[in-house]
């Protein structure tokens, strides 16, 4: 039977295996088989938030995890998450987080 629960956490768990690259709409898209405009609505209907917001989340969350288990310098944390610079991601940081 389909479930509409299970097929995001399948989306979400492409998107954590997935993480340090540059994750396009049309790349989940494909993935899933949805149309973008029919996933980003699903997804924001299910989740509660948009899938931009959700990946922008869920790279900072990563993000996070490395500089606090790591020696990784922030630039090269940045770098590896698709940020161009390390006060693009800190100012991406700061919107999840709250905090530099």
């Amino acid at each position: 039977m389909f479930s509409w629960y299970d097929e995001i956490q399948k989306i979400k768990s492409w998107i954590d295996r997935n993480i340090e690259q540059n994750i396009t709409l049309s790349q989940i898209s494909n993935y899933c088989g949805y149309s973008p405009h029919y996933l980003s609505k699903k997804f924001r209907e299910l989740e509660g938030i948009s899938l931009k917001k959700y990946i922008l989340t869920s790279k900072i969350q990563h993000s996070a995890i490395q500089l606090l288990e790591t020696d990784a310098r922030i630039i090269d944390i940045a770098l590896s998450h698709g940020y161009s610079s390390q006060e693009a991601f800190t100012r991406a940081f700061l919107k999840v987080y709250g905090i530099t």
